[in-house]
């Protein structure tokens, strides 16, 4: 005689896993999606402030290859700044140093602002400082690049 088999065991529906998983994966990924939402839209309101801002005030040209820039400097920041080296950049490409001639010593308190004249030796009456790239560093030496466009 042919013998019968019969379940040891029920096992559940696949359907009703699928379905389970479901119930569960949704509100999850919607919870995860508000949840980045909300941290997305702290991040744009994040507003980033540069610690140092330049300006052009003058610029001269002598015979002698020189050029006398003055430039002032706005902190911005909560730290006094000092300024260690100031570099221009030449319409041929080149950098150079930029001779700090006024002031001699620069610092810079939190809110106050400073006006700086150097010389600049381009080496040739065709050439002409574009830039300025003032370097400067606050009480925790921390150092901060200022690039200030001169023409």
């Amino acid at each position: 005689m042919g013998s019968r088999r019969r379940p040891t065991t029920r096992g559940v529906s696949e359907l009703v896993i699928i379905l389970a998983l479901i119930a569960v994966v949704v509100p999850l990924i919607m919870v995860l999606q508000s949840w980045l939402s909300s941290r997305a839209g702290a991040l744009e309101s994040v507003t980033v402030v540069q610690p140092l801002v330049g300006y052009l005030v003058r610029r001269t040209y002598s015979g002698d290859n020189t050029e006398v820039i003055t430039f002032g400097v706005r902190n911005q920041a909560r730290d006094t700044f000092t300024i260690t080296s100031v570099r221009a950049v030449l319409s041929n490409g080149n950098v150079v140093d930029a001779y700090i001639t006024s002031p001699q010593s620069v610092s810079i308190s939190p809110g106050d602002e400073v006006v700086i004249t150097v010389r600049v030796n381009t080496g040739s009456v065709n050439v002409r400082t574009t830039a300025l790239v003032v370097a400067a560093t606050d009480s925790t030496n921390r150092r901060v690049e200022l690039t200030i466009n001169v023409g």
